[in-house]
Order: structure tokens, then C-alpha cells, then sequence
């Protein structure tokens, strides 16, 4: 479970400005390779990757990810401003590539690892994981998604954990809007617990060239819960403030 928390606060295709995995309206990718980093600053600690609130102190990260034609590789950072020894203080590699099936539908598979970073570099419990997702978009700017997240899957085979996200997205010129689902289920574990949210985000504000900014909240609650020690049943509203620089070369 503990992996699958530092997994799962990645963010979201919803999360403000995202990385690859979720970013619910990317900049647009010219041909050749696309680069862009993303620095966040959160009021406090939400996995909105896994469906609950963490933390009551505020948060940053950093998002890298560098992709070329289908396949791309992100570094992502997080930290808890106070605390640093919270769940909140992890990174993580992934690899990916995306198929597309057809004009509307696409899959895409992510693999790597992840470290936890409470006390050292790479903590007890830091393992490989895999992300698959599924995605549908029925309008330019409607998508239906869900993400299966499967973590501890080499060095703590034993605490191996499955979680479910579902999302439903929409994304204007300026203005992201989502409503999300999660469900960790008990295939691999004794654990689960159910949770919903919203999201609402003015993004992709030019700023410079190469720069934008995006800002917005994101409300979750958590309704269900198996361990109620470390993923209590309660709810957040956590704001978010994102400054996005595109390294992509110019068309």
C-alpha cells in the first residue's frame, strides 16, 4: 500500500498541469521530440492519482517528461514543504509508449520505479510499477478515461497493490474541468477504500514565450475506507498553482 501511495500522488491526466499522464490538454506537439517541465505549488497534500487526502501541509513538484512520437519518459518529484518525513516525499521514472486504436481511442502503458524519500535517497518500500490506461474521447475536447495502477511488483511482491481511477475530462482553451472516481480493490491486499472528487482549472495562461501558467482546485472526498489509520474517510479542497516551460523546438 505504501508504494502505491508514493504512486499514485504522481498526478493526475487532471491534476493542474500535469505530465504525461495527466496533462488532459497537452501544448500541442510539433514534430520531432517534445520537452516540458512543470514546477507546482499545492496548498496541501492530495494524491489525486490515488483518490485521498494526505497531508494538511502544503506540497511542490516538479514534472519532466520528454516524449517522441509515441514514446516518452517523464521525472517526476514531490515534497512536502514541512514535513519530510511524510509519504509526500518520493520521485519516479516512468517509461511509456501510446497505441492508438483507431482516431478516438488509445492505450498506453507506463513502467518504472519508484523511491521513497522519507529518510534517504531510496527508502524501504521503493519498487517497480506499472500504469495502464485506457482512453476515449468522443469530442475534441471530452475524454473518458480509466488508469489500472499496479505497484511492488518486483522487491515487495507481497504488499503488490491495484488501484482503479475513472474520469470523465473536458478541457476548453482556458478552462480544464474533470470529475473522477477511485476505487482500490482487494485483489492483492486486505486494503480498500472508495473516493470522489472534482477539478476546475484555468489553464495554459501565456506568460513568455515558452511559458505558461495554470491555476486551480481540486475537491475530494473520501467515502469508503478499509484502513482508516492511513487512508481515513474525510475530504480536502486543495488549490494549485503551476508555471509550465515547453522545450519543444520550434515549428
Amino acid at each position: 500500500m505504501k508504494a502505491t501511495v508514493l504512486i499514485l500522488a504522481l498526478t493526475s491526466t487532471l491534476s493542474i498541469a500535469g505530465g504525461k499522464p495527466d496533462s488532459a490538454k497537452a501544448i500541442p506537439s510539433p514534430p520531432g521530440y517534445h520537452l516540458k517541465l512543470v514546477a507546482r505549488m499545492h496548498s496541501m497534500g492530495m494524491f489525486t492519482y490515488g483518490g485521498f487526502v494526505a497531508s494538511d501541509y502544503a506540497a511542490t513538484d516538479i514534472n519532466i517528461t520528454y516524449d517522441r512520437r509515441s514514446w516518452g519518459v517523464m521525472f517526476f518529484k514531490a515534497a512536502d514543504i514541512y514535513d519530510h518525513q511524510s509519504l509526500n516525499n518520493f520521485s519516479l521514472v516512468l517509461l511509456y509508449h501510446t497505441f492508438h486504436l483507431g482516431k478516438r481511442l488509445s492505450f498506453t502503458p507506463y513502467a518504472g520505479f519508484s523511491a521513497e524519500q522519507c529518510h534517504q535517497i531510496a527508502d524501504k518500500g521503493s519498487d517497480a510499477t506499472m500504469v495502464f490506461t485506457t482512453s476515449w474521447k468522443p469530442t475534441q475536447r471530452l475524454t473518458l478515461d480509466h488508469s489500472a495502477m499496479v505497484s511492488n511488483l518486483a522487491l515487495e511482491r507481497n504488499h503488490m497493490d491495484w488501484t482503479n481511477r475513472f474520469r470523465l475530462l473536458y478541457a476548453g482553451r482556458h478552462v480544464d474541468a474533470g470529475i473522477m472516481l477511485w476505487h482500490n480493490n482487494r485483489v492483492f491486499d486486505p486494503v480498500n477504500y472508495m473516493s470522489t472528487g472534482f477539478n476546475l482549472a484555468w489553464s495554459r495562461i501565456p506568460v513568455a514565450p515558452r511559458v505558461m501558467l495554470s491555476t486551480g482546485i481540486t475537491a475530494l472526498w473520501t467515502v469508503q475506507s478499509s484502513d482508516e489509520v492511513h487512508i481515513p474517510t474525510r475530504h480536502g479542497m486543495m488549490f494549485s498553482i503551476a508555471c509550465i516551460f515547453d522545450g519543444s523546438p520550434l515549428k
